[in-house]
């Protein structure tokens, strides 16, 4: 693994055990065994090194989800299992990320992690809101309570994901888990 790698590794541990503004350049640095002026030199600042923390890694799940709606003839009940199974997924597989992302998101509105979660909760908003969107035939009673339904959905989702991060010890591995999604 590269240093680069390395250092996204180490910050990405230390922000979602501690908070990004509780972790300094320094303890990442110190952790990471490089020197600040290597982390620097890939990142710029250390907002620099959540912002590509966040391409990176929850990008990438932006991505799969919008992939995983795409198909025009799914109908909505298979959208929603879908994008449901690749959401919990990612968030089991990736438990640091997500907890990172939903601490961001949960942040003062103008809090610079705040600001750098937002492109990506606007994707994941709109990708929810398109299921809906999309399979507004299926359901002629919606009236525009699209982005609601959306909204809804994702709060159950991430109470779900809640729910069996606390007990996934419980699990051997992720393919059991899986077979209960």
């Amino acid at each position: 693994m590269g240093n680069k790698d390395n250092i996204l590794n180490v910050a990405l541990e230390l922000f979602a055990r501690k908070g990004y503004v509780a972790v300094g350049v320094q303890e990442i640095a110190d952790t990471a065994g490089i020197t600040k002026p290597t982390l620097y030199h890939y990142f710029k600042s250390k907002y620099g090194l959540l912002e590509c923390l966040l391409q990176d890694r929850f990008g990438s799940f932006c991505d799969i989800l919008e992939g995983s709606i795409k198909e025009d003839n799914k109908g909505l009940v298979n959208r929603l299992n879908d994008v449901a199974r690749e959401y919990i997924m990612y968030s089991i597989s990736n438990k640091d990320m997500y907890s990172l992302a939903m601490a961001m998101l949960n942040s003062s509105v103008e809090s610079d992690t705040r600001k750098a979660i937002e492109p990506y909760y606007n994707r994941i908003r709109k990708i929810f809101v398109d299921i809906f969107e999309l399979s507004k035939h299926e359901l002629g009673n919606m009236n525009g309570r699209q982005r609601q339904f959306a909204m809804v959905y994702w709060g159950i989702l991430n109470s779900y994901v809640t729910l069996m991060n606390e007990h996934i010890d419980e699990y051997e591995d992720t393919d059991n888990v899986e077979n209960d999604i």
